[in-house]
C-alpha cells in the first residue's frame, strides 16, 4: 500500500497539464512577449524630439511653396476676371457702333462720387451677365490712411467701393478707340493702353514685378513692374 501511494504521488507530479492550464500559460507567454516587444520598439525622448524637429524643418520648407502656389492661383483668377471685364467693355463699345465711346464712370463710386456717376460694374453689368464677382479680385486688400482710422472697418476695396479694379475714367471717358490710339497713350499701339487694373499691389510687394494686373485695349492681360507712390 505504501508503494502504491508513493507511485501515485510520483504519477501526480508527472501528470500532463490540463488543456486549461496550458492555455493559461500560453496567454501569459504571449503577454510577456507583447510587453517585451513594446519595450523594444518604444521611442526615447531624444528620438521624439528629433522626429519633431525634422517635421518642423519640413513644414518650414513647404510653407513658402504653398504660399507661392496660393498667391499664383489668386493672380491667375484675377487675370481671368480682368480678361472678362475687358471683353465686356469691348461689347459695350461695339454695341454703339464704330464711334462707340468709353463710358464715364466714377473711380470711387461710393466714397468720392459727388456727381452720382455709375460704377464700372453698373455700366457693364448687362455685358457680363450681371456677375459682380468679376469685379472682385481674390487678392484684394485695403489699407486705410493713418488719418482715417474709421475706414479700418473695410478689409478690401471691394467691401469699400464695390469693386477691386480701377478704371482710368479721366483718360478714357467720352473718347473713342481711334481717338485713344491717336493719343500719346498708345505710343506702342493698343497693347500699351491700360483700361482696367488692380486698385493696388494685390499680388506682391509694391513695386515688385507682377504685383498688379492690367487689361489692355487690345484685350490681353498682363502683370508688370509698377512703381508705387
Amino acid at each position: 500500500m505504501k508503494r502504491t501511494a508513493g507511485f501515485s504521488h510520483v504519477a501526480g507530479i508527472l501528470r500532463m497539464p490540463s488543456a486549461a492550464a496550458a492555455k493559461r500559460r500560453g496567454r501569459q507567454h504571449i503577454a510577456v512577449t507583447a510587453r517585451g516587444t513594446c519595450l523594444l520598439h518604444a521611442f526615447t525622448l531624444v528620438e521624439l524630439l528629433a522626429v519633431m524637429a525634422i517635421i518642423g524643418v519640413l513644414i518650414a520648407l513647404l510653407l513658402p511653396a504653398v504660399q507661392y502656389a496660393r498667391q499664383s492661383a489668386r493672380g491667375t483668377y484675377c487675370k481671368s476676371n480682368l480678361r472678362q471685364i475687358g471683353m465686356a467693355l469691348t461689347r459695350y463699345l461695339d454695341q454703339q457702333g464704330p464711334r462707340g465711346k468709353f463710358p464715364t464712370v466714377a473711380k470711387l463710386p461710393v466714397s468720392q462720387n459727388p456727381d452720382g456717376l455709375p460704377s464700372l460694374y453698373d455700366v457693364l453689368a448687362d455685358y457680363c451677365e450681371g456677375n459682380r464677382q468679376l469685379f472682385h479680385c481674390p487678392g484684394d486688400y485695403y489699407e486705410p490712411p493713418e488719418d482715417k482710422p474709421e475706414l479700418a472697418r473695410f478689409a478690401t476695396w471691394f467691401d469699400k467701393e464695390g469693386l477691386s479694379y480701377e478704371y482710368p475714367s479721366i483718360i478714357l471717358s467720352g473718347r473713342t478707340r481711334p481717338e485713344i490710339l491717336d493719343s500719346p497713350l498708345a505710343f506702342g499701339g493698343s497693347g500699351t493702353v491700360w483700361i482696367v487694373f488692380d486698385f493696388g499691389a494685390f499680388h506682391g510687394p509694391p513695386g515688385d514685378n507682377g504685383s498688379r494686373n492690367f487689361v489692355y485695349l487690345d484685350g490681353h492681360v498682363d502683370a508688370l513692374l509698377v512703381h508705387e507712390d
